[in-house]
């Protein structure tokens, strides 16, 4: 037979736990969200990013295709080498630290464009 002080060990040992998952489900990151960025080449913006295909990037964002607005938009430079505040990798699926959409498609680069592709 268990015992009582067994039985009240079991059922805070299954509280403990249970709060625990509750926690963590609520402090876990989102990913649902998609930033507005608009991309240009020349020009004063918030930061300058060179993107990459391949290689080490401090971030991995996903291009989720044209914004419905732009309002609120980040205004990046891109860069395709040379100095930039971050370094980024882009893709068009699976995994990513950020999903982004672009505010002004038809502005972009061709070099990003084949990015893309």
């Amino acid at each position: 037979m268990i015992s009582r002080t067994q039985r009240m060990g079991t059922n805070k040992t299954l509280l403990v736990t249970v709060l625990c998952v509750i926690t963590f489900m609520i402090s876990a990151p989102s990913h649902a969200e998609t930033y507005a960025v608009k991309i240009k080449e020349y020009g004063i913006a918030d930061f300058t990013v060179m993107f990459k295909e391949y290689g080490i990037a401090d971030e991995v964002w996903k291009v989720k295709g044209a914004c419905s607005t732009s309002i609120g938009a980040t205004s990046i430079i891109a860069k395709e080498y040379g100095i930039a505040d971050l370094t980024v990798m882009i893709k068009t699926y699976g995994i990513a630290d950020k999903d982004i959409c672009i505010a002004n498609p038809d502005d972009l680069p061709d070099w990003f464009r084949e990015m893309l592709e």
